[in-house]
């Protein structure tokens, strides 16, 4: 625990004094989302709100090539018909830090993700890593000092609200953004 402090605070300071972002156009790059990666939380009653979080998802985006990665002790509440991928991963798929070893690394690397969403509600450097190698333009977690640096985009909600509704408040947000209209660029007039 007080490893992944230390690690989390070192990679914190990196980000914040030398990783930049490209600029993105956040409503394009959503409105073309195709593949989206989930991080799912590792605590039952946050696992459940994120449960049904991610059936609303995928009632709203049923074209969406969803994938979740979660522990493997929570695989079975996952119901096949909302058609998701899923990675799993134990303990034996981390290294002693927490950070994900080659097999698990190599789950992700294998497909480009357009969208990352982080359903943990604190930090996790194991979501930060794997975010990291999924490709996504767009990595969007709950707004929070501790994983500002790695995320290009935070959903802000009150701390009072229910866990239901702060994951409802993630995919309300996401879906209506990538749902939005892309503006027309003017017709160009020619001369015949």
């Amino acid at each position: 625990m007080i490893l992944n402090k230390a690690i989390g605070s070192y990679l914190r300071l990196k980000y914040r004094l030398f990783g930049k972002y490209p600029t993105i156009n956040i409503c394009e790059q959503l409105a073309m989302a195709d593949r989206v990666l989930i991080y799912m939380p590792t605590r039952v009653e946050q696992f459940g709100a994120a449960l049904k979080s991610l059936e609303r998802l995928r009632k709203l985006r049923p074209t969406w090539r969803i994938t979740v990665i979660t522990l493997i002790e929570m695989v079975s509440f996952i119901d096949n018909k909302l058609k998701v991928e899923i990675i799993p991963y134990s303990k034996e798929d981390l290294s002693f830090i927490g950070l994900p070893k080659s097999s698990l690394k190599e789950l992700v690397k294998n497909t480009q993700f357009d969208l990352a969403l982080d359903f943990k509600l604190r930090f996790d450097i194991l979501s930060i890593a794997l975010f990291k190698l999924s490709g996504a333009q767009i990595k969007v977690c709950f707004d929070s000092n501790e994983k500002s640096p790695f995320y290009n985009f935070e959903i802000r909600v009150n701390s009072a609200e229910s866990l239901t509704n702060k994951y409802n408040a993630m995919i309300k947000y996401i879906t209506m953004i990538a749902g939005s209209e892309l503006p027309q660029k003017p017709a160009v007039k020619t001369s015949q």
